[in-house]
């Protein structure tokens, strides 16, 4: 009888360890698929560092980035737009540079409402000088009304002193609007492509009065 009590008990332990061995085999490949899941999530996408292109107009300090040259930018950011930066390098067409998915432009001091790809795009002049700053924000998951709302906010709360806004002007479209004083001023402009009903990209942008209207 002892024998046969023994006998079980040693099988009891025997089916014991196999099932503790099994769980934690579950266990550990369970842990292994889930992190390999993690893993091909994708993560927020990276881009191109970018500068605080409108400190200028809004406060009045800083440097005007307009008018400067490509080495004169990136000798005042430090090399951030140089051509191994950029997705496209043409000093006679653009510079575009991708900063990613960004929640803001110009180094943070214009808040988007939400997270969207972001193509910046140096345009120059025939005398190799900066003549417009674009940004191109592309679709994410918000309504491009929401994101060309809170960049016209942010004209009306901060362009220079004297400078009005004219609101959805048939040259731009819905949803759009500039903002300008003077000849001798800026032209800061919000603007939907609208190509596919979508309302992406919007465009915000500075130049010069005269360089936009060729003066």
């Amino acid at each position: 009888m002892k024998k046969l009590i023994t006998a079980v008990l040693a099988a009891s332990l025997v089916m014991g360890a196999l099932t503790a061995c099994a769980d934690e085999n579950s266990s550990s490949k369970s842990e292994t698929r889930n992190a390999a899941s993690r893993a091909a999530q994708p993560a927020a996408k990276q881009g191109c560092e970018d500068a605080d292109f409108f400190e200028f107009y809004y406060t009045g300090s800083a440097e005007d980035f307009l008018g400067k040259t490509i080495d004169e930018i990136n000798s005042a950011t430090g090399d951030k737009f140089t051509e191994a930066n950029a997705s496209e390098y043409d000093l006679e067409y653009g510079c575009a540079y991708d900063l990613g998915e960004v929640e803001s432009i110009s180094d943070g001091r214009i808040a988007l409402g939400g997270k969207y790809p972001v193509e910046l795009v140096l345009s120059f002049g025939d005398d190799g000088k900066l003549n417009k700053i674009l940004y191109k924000i592309n679709e994410g998951a918000g309504d491009s009304k929401a994101v060309s709302d809170a960049l016209i906010k942010s004209l009306e709360d901060n362009a220079p002193e004297g400078y009005t806004g004219e609101y959805e002007p048939r040259a731009l479209g819905k949803n759009s609007a500039w903002f300008a004083k003077d000849v001798d001023g800026y032209v800061f402009t919000v603007k939907h492509m609208d190509v596919d009903d979508s309302g992406y990209p919007v465009y915000f942008s500075a130049e010069t009065y005269k360089d936009k209207y060729g003066l």
